[in-house]
C-alpha cells in the first residue's frame, strides 16, 4: 500500500512540474504580447502629443510667415524626442491650414515569432487660422474700415477737422457704460466684456482730451524702449480695436463692428479737440477659442488679428 501512494505521489509531483512549465511559458508569452502592443501604443501617443505640439506652435506664425511656421513646427517635434525627419510639415489653404504628421518604427520582441518584427506608429495633427469674430480686451477706438497695410502709421482717434471725425465725433467708443471714468478705465485695461462682429456700439461723444492722453501715456511708460519692430508680444502698446462703420454720424451715435484691428501705439498729441492717438498696423494672433474664427478666407472681414483652432 505504501508503495502505491508513493508512485501516485511522484506521478502528480511531476504533472504538478509540468503544468508550472506550462503556466510559466504562458505568463512569459502574454506578458511579452503585453509589451510589444504597450509600446506600441505608448509610442503612438507620445507621437500623438508631439504633433500637437508642433502644430499649435506652427500655426502662431500663420498665415504670414509659412516658413517659419514649418521650422517652428519641426524644432517641436525635436523638442519632443523625435528626429526632424520623422515628421512631414504641410501648410495649404492660403497658409490657414498647417498639419504635422509624424511616424516612427516600434521593434517587436514575441512578433519576431510570427515574422512581425515591427510596425510603423502614425500621428497626425492639424491646425486652421481665421480672423477673429469676437475679442475681449478691446480698448475704447473704433477705427473706421480700411485697407490697412502692415506696419503704417494711422490715426486711432481723430483731432478736430482731421479724417474721420464727425460732428462731435473722434473715434472714441462706449463700451460697457458712458463717461470719462469707463472710457479711461478701458483704455487703461481694455474692455472686459466680449466684442463680437455685427455689434453695434453706441459712440463716446467730445474728444475725451484729458482721459485719452492719461490711458496713453500710461500704456507707453509701461513699455517706453519698445518699437512697432521690436516689442515682446505682451507689450502694453499693443492695443486690439473695433474695425467699425459709422450708422449715425452726429453727436452720440452708433457704430457697427466689422472686425477687429492691431495696433502699436505710437503716441498721443494735440490738446482740447485737437487730441489725437496714433498708432503703427500690426498682425497679430490672439489666444485660441474654439469657435471664434472665421474659416472662409474672405478679406470683409480680416484686419490681421486672427486665432486658431485644431481640427480633425
Amino acid at each position: 500500500m505504501r508503495d502505491v501512494l508513493k508512485d501516485l505521489y511522484q506521478g502528480e509531483k511531476g504533472s504538478v512540474t509540468l503544468l508550472f512549465l506550462v503556466i510559466l511559458l504562458a505568463l512569459t508569452f502574454f506578458g511579452a504580447l503585453v509589451m510589444d502592443i504597450g509600446l506600441y501604443y505608448f509610442t503612438r501617443a507620445r507621437l500623438s502629443r508631439a504633433a500637437d505640439a508642433a502644430v499649435l506652435a506652427g500655426v502662431q506664425q500663420l498665415p504670414g510667415d509659412a516658413y517659419g511656421a514649418r521650422v517652428l513646427a519641426l524644432d517641436y517635434v525635436e523638442l519632443n524626442g523625435f528626429p526632424r525627419e520623422a515628421a512631414q510639415v504641410s501648410i495649404t489653404e492660403a497658409n490657414k491650414r498647417i498639419e504635422v504628421q509624424i511616424e516612427q518604427e516600434v521593434p517587436f520582441s514575441l512578433g519576431q515569432i510570427f515574422g512581425v518584427g515591427s510596425k510603423v506608429a502614425q500621428a497626425r495633427a492639424a491646425a486652421v487660422v481665421g480672423s477673429v469674430k469676437s475679442i475681449t480686451g478691446a480698448v475704447p477706438f473704433g477705427v473706421e474700415q480700411h485697407n490697412f497695410e502692415y506696419g503704417k502709421q494711422y490715426i486711432l482717434k481723430q483731432g478736430a477737422g482731421q479724417a474721420g471725425s464727425y460732428k462731435g465725433n473722434f473715434g472714441a467708443l462706449a463700451l460697457g457704460g458712458k463717461g470719462a471714468a469707463n472710457y479711461l478705465a478701458n483704455l487703461i485695461n481694455g474692455f472686459p466684456g466680449e466684442i463680437e462682429i455685427g455689434d453695434v456700439i453706441e459712440t463716446e461723444p467730445g474728444n475725451m482730451s484729458g482721459p485719452t492722453t492719461q490711458g496713453v501715456s500710461y500704456r507707453i511708460n509701461q513699455d517706453p524702449q519698445a518699437t512697432w519692430e521690436n516689442h515682446s508680444k505682451d507689450s502694453p502698446r499693443i492695443i486690439k480695436v473695433p474695425v467699425v462703420q459709422y450708422i449715425d454720424k452726429q453727436g452720440r451715435s452708433t457704430v457697427k463692428v466689422v472686425g477687429f484691428a492691431a495696433f502699436f501705439l505710437e503716441g498721443v498729441g494735440g490738446s482740447g479737440h485737437n487730441n489725437y492717438v496714433v498708432g503703427r498696423f500690426l498682425k497679430m494672433m490672439v489666444s485660441n477659442n474654439d469657435g471664434s474664427i472665421d474659416e472662409s478666407g474672405g478679406a470683409g472681414t480680416d484686419f490681421g488679428v486672427y486665432s486658431y483652432k485644431l481640427v480633425i
